[in-house]
């Protein structure tokens, strides 16, 4: 890894945007887990909306040797919210382990370490995957409140340029780096470098009726979070490939949806160990394409780790202006190959 000094004022290449396909065709012998969480805001005056819930679904599909598919594994969680942002209600399946510690949690920061001994209950599941994402989940909806007063020809609302919590804010991933633009833009009570125009979110739905679970059509003021982790054996080694996806809908009679955050991820894992062999993130859309893409890089600190460690690791290991939040968390995910890959088909 470059120092912070060495780090170029610009990231210099053009992101080429979401993937177009981002649940490639499935392979022989292998198993996809998916999932989604939409986050329901109601209008406010700052820039980030209230949230209202969070919902979504998660699912394993395995596909034996002949190409036949065949679900092994889904969940359903749904949290509503209170007026000062805490989970008040939670609704799930499977009922167990039951997820009523997540009543009174609040999302976002230090959400993680206030329910930790659910995560342990839940370790490598879907269900388990959900209840860990109600932390990064609301990020892109912050985003969607400022795309929103855009789209309406609506101001900023007024950001004092000293305020701490700008400066708190510095070097806590690449997107907010001392020196990068984003920053320098918040402290001179600029409006923050978004794209002018955010990509459009290619569809989900192509050849494959299975590729992905099913998901409602987004509505106003929703954004939503979704992933896919492929995983199979290959000579020598597993293989991953995975991606992560965060969308907006804009304020606009399609109900266009917008690209926030999207990483491609690859990765070789040792079947034996499972121990990191290699790993290479590519970013494809971010927020803030002049200082974000720098942290694609991290996703070689997980070499040598073993995988079912990684939902700790990583908060070690790649973290400060090298690093991305929503990347951290698709490292993260990995952790759950150590539960996936005996699910994997195997020749009699």
């Amino acid at each position: 890894m470059t120092s912070q000094s060495s780090i170029p004022l610009s990231y210099a290449d053009p992101l080429p945007g979401p993937v177009v396909e981002p649940a490639p065709a499935r392979r022989a012998a292998s198993i996809r887990r998916t999932s989604h969480l939409d986050v329901t805001c109601r209008a406010g005056d700052g820039f980030m909306n209230s949230i209202v819930s969070i919902g979504g679904a998660a699912r394993d599909l395995l596909t034996d040797h002949e190409g036949v598919a065949a679900v092994v594994a889904v969940a359903r969680l749904h949290v509503s919210m209170d007026g000062e942002g805490r989970i008040d209600a939670v609704d799930q399946d499977p009922l167990r382990p039951a997820c009523d510690e997540l009543v009174g949690a609040r999302v976002g920061f230090g959400f993680r370490s206030s329910v930790k001994n659910l995560l342990v209950d839940l370790t490598g599941s879907p269900l388990g995957l959900l209840v860990d994402d109600l932390s990064g989940a609301p990020a892109p909806s912050g985003y969607g409140s400022i795309r929103e007063r855009a789209v309406l020809g609506l101001p900023d609302p007024p950001t004092p340029a000293a305020a701490a919590g700008v400066y708190q804010q510095a070097d806590v991933c690449a997107g907010w780096r001392a020196g990068g633009l984003p920053l320098r833009s918040r402290m001179a009570g600029q409006s923050l470098p978004f794209a002018a125009e955010p990509p459009r979110a290619p569809s989900l739905q192509g050849a494959d009726a299975v590729a992905w679970h099913s998901m409602d059509r987004l509505k106003m003021r929703q954004s939503r979070r979704i992933r896919r982790l492929d995983l199979w054996a290959d000579t020598e080694v597993l293989r991953v490939d995975a991606m992560f996806r965060d969308v907006t809908v804009d304020p606009d009679p399609d109900l266009t949806v917008r690209v926030v955050h999207e990483y491609a991820l690859t990765a070789e894992i040792d079947p034996d160990t499972l121990t990191v062999l290699a790993a290479h993130a590519d970013p494809r859309s971010l927020p803030f394409p002049t200082d974000c893409p720098f942290a694609a890089g991290s996703a070689e600190l997980i070499v040598g780790h073993h995988v079912g460690d990684l939902r700790t690791a990583v908060r070690t290991i790649s973290r400060g202006a090298h690093s991305c939040t929503h990347l951290n968390d698709l490292l993260r995910s990995l952790a759950d190959v150590s539960v996936l890959a005996p699910l994997l088909p195997r020749r009699s």
